[in-house]
């Protein structure tokens, strides 16, 4: 449901069903009003309240009000353009085929589709040599997501889901360290 109406007013969303509904957004062009209109609908129990803010500085009075779901145009923006930036990066020989930042931009999680002459290839992921902050998170092969233990490995043709705190990745390859990838 959309309302078209002064969100701000407590008795316009009450008569609007407020109450019955699994999900809250507000989206107006003023964030102290989609603070106060999510504020509301949190404490009527709304279970799920989304609000948008442009401004950064108001993202810690949003916090430390209990708002969980926050919603800024700027970073949506931003992560749109690195997104961007490397698929054009994959264009030229990058094999990541997704990119999400996490944390502040602090943590990526990337899926890599994985090719043939790789160094890392049918090795055990045990005698891997990673870098440090880096943690292969899944391997889809077959259409079958595996949960990695030591003893799997990567194999052409697979999809690897890598998770790099302080690391930026290009390649698979990159996971490894200096050394050359094997203990």
């Amino acid at each position: 449901m959309v309302i078209c109406g002064d969100g701000a007013r407590q008795e316009l969303l009450i008569e609007e069903g407020l109450t019955s509904h699994d999900a809250f957004v507000s989206l107006t062009g003023m964030d102290e009003e989609n603070i106060l209109m999510s504020f509301f609908a949190a404490s009527q129990n709304v279970p799920v309240v989304i609000a948008k803010l442009n401004r950064d500085e108001m993202m810690p009075l949003a916090g430390r009000l209990g708002l969980e779901y926050i919603v800024s145009p700027k970073k949506i923006i931003s992560d749109v353009l690195v997104r961007y930036a490397r698929a054009l990066q994959n264009s030229i020989g990058s094999s990541v085929e997704t990119l999400y930042k996490l944390m502040d931009g602090k943590v990526e999680a990337l899926e890599f589709k994985v090719g043939s002459g790789l160094s890392l290839l049918e090795v055990p992921l045990k005698e891997l040599n990673l870098k440090p902050g880096i943690l292969i998170a899944g391997i889809i092969r077959d259409r079958k997501t595996i949960i990695p233990a030591g003893d799997d490995r990567i194999m052409s043709g697979d999809r690897v889901i890598v998770i790099a705190a302080g690391q930026t990745l290009g390649n698979l390859s990159d996971i490894l360290d200096r050394n050359g990838g094997q203990q």
